[in-house]
This record gives C-alpha cells, sequence and structure tokens, in this order.
C-alpha cells in the first residue's frame, strides 16, 4: 500500500479525484439494531477505536459487505479518510419527510457508546478505503464522532480517490 506517492495522471481531466485530508483507522463492530436500517439496502455497523475499543462512530455497509464485517471484526482494522464535517442538533432528529412522510434518523444517536446529552451531536463524515497502486477506492461511507476523530486522525495525507 503506497500512500505517499500519488500515480501519474495526466491531462486536464480524470476520473480521479485528488485533495489533502486527514487519515486514521478504527476496527469495525457490531451492527447497529436499527428500525430503519434497511434505508437504500444498507446495514449500519459501529466503528470503534483501536486503542481503547471505545466506540466512535458509524458506517453504512451494503448487504453484500456483511462477510467482510465479520472478517475486519477480527482485530483488522480500516483505514478512513475525512472528507467532511457536520453536526445536527439533537432535538431536531428524527426527521419525517413531509412529501413521503418516511422517517430519517442517524442510527447511532440513540445507540448504547454514543455520546448523549449533548445539544450538537458533531461528527466528521469519512470514507472507508481500500488502496491500489497509490489510489484510493471508496468502500463504505460512515461518520466519526469530532472527539474521537480528532484522536485517531493524526496522519495528513495526499489523495487520489478513483
Amino acid at each position: 500500500m503506497n500512500r505517499s506517492n500519488s500515480p501519474n495522471i495526466s491531462g486536464h481531466y480524470s476520473r480521479h479525484l485528488r485533495f489533502e485530508t486527514r487519515m486514521g483507522s478504527l476496527s469495525l463492530g457490531r451492527i447497529i439494531p436499527w428500525n430503519e436500517r434497511r434505508l437504500n439496502n444498507c446495514l449500519n455497523a459501529e466503528l470503534i477505536e483501536l486503542e481503547n475499543e471505545n466506540w466512535a462512530g458509524a458506517i453504512r455497509l451494503l448487504p453484500s459487505q456483511l462477510e467482510e464485517l465479520e472478517q475486519a471484526r477480527s482485530g483488522r482494522k480500516v483505514d478512513l479518510i475525512e472528507v467532511a464535517a457536520g453536526g445536527v442538533q439533537e432535538k431536531d432528529w428524527p426527521k419525517v419527510c413531509e412529501y413521503t412522510h418516511k422517517r430519517y434518523s442517524f442510527p447511532e444517536c440513540n445507540y448504547e457508546g454514543s455520546p448523549k446529552g449533548t445539544e450538537v451531536y458533531e461528527f466528521y463524515f469519512v470514507l472507508w478505503v481500500e488502496w491500489q497502486d497509490g489510489i484510493a477506492y471508496r468502500k463504505a461511507l460512515g461518520r466519526v464522532e469530532k472527539q474521537a476523530w480528532l484522536r485517531v486522525a493524526q496522519e495528513r495525507i495526499s489523495v487520489t480517490l478513483g
């Protein structure tokens, strides 16, 4: 895995995105039980800090990734890169869409181990990536609680996303 050397991608137009960001590693935990967990046919799994085994966030997985989830939970760490920051006032969730009447929520908000009693749930959106020839490929999208991410995302890297 070579993250430090960006591949030589020439020309003005490319199918790759290049940017600088922070990277950290967490491990995958259990599936988060959630009444709406099948939203868009996806499952949510917890993200766990490697050093202290504390809850750190949640990641949305495709059903086809369940076998991979079982393998990853055996102690294998997953590389995550930061793509954006966000926050939501806890009093505003869950939301109900006025047109479809579907209920939208953050599955981790009411989950054991997640931060509670804060007015705003602050987080970073992260991509679980795997590296091939210096290019990061997206495996899943998740959210990591702000303070947990600041603890684990110590490495600043240049990314070419394929």
